[in-house]
């Protein structure tokens, strides 16, 4: 889990805009991270538009990437 504290210059960010400058990935990745709850902003859940206040505390759980089985699709793919 990465931990951000919201520093007096960065008052009035967006919360997608914040992260996007401070984790790796795309603005798009972070609002699906943002959108599927992986990202508090204090005790409550964040959301993209949030505008950040200094001081606010925000948490980000990176879920581990998942490999999918193709199975039998494979054969019908190649």
């Amino acid at each position: 889990m990465e931990q951000f504290i919201v520093a007096p210059e960065q008052e009035g960010m967006r919360l997608d805009v914040y992260l996007t400058e401070r984790i790796e990935g795309s603005r798009s990745f972070i609002q699906s991270l943002i959108k599927d709850g992986h990202v508090q902003v204090g005790e409550k859940q964040g959301k993209a538009n949030m505008r950040l206040t200094p001081g606010f505390e925000i948490s980000v759980e990176i879920p581990e990437p998942h490999s999918v089985d193709l199975g039998e699709w494979w054969c019908i793919l190649r």
